[in-house]
């Protein structure tokens, strides 16, 4: 694994957006599917993309914490 902490942690920041964004589009697109008066897919999938990025930074620091041991 990479020693630089800052590469390790920027990996991490983009994991994180990169669920809530994947998630974000992918309610858009549930939405304008069933033509909702509100984006109800996509606050919903906002909410997935929230938590399934932080069980991914929760896993990625453990594995880190791990690896300097």
């Amino acid at each position: 694994m990479d020693n630089n902490p800052y590469a390790q942690y920027s990996s991490i920041a983009f994991q994180l957006l990169a669920s809530i964004g994947l998630c974000a589009y992918l309610g858009q697109k549930i939405d304008h599917y069933y033509a909702t008066q509100t984006p109800v897919f996509t606050a919903l999938m906002v909410i997935v993309g929230i938590a399934a990025g932080l069980y991914l930074v929760v896993k990625q620091v453990r594995r880190n914490n791990h690896d300097k041991k």
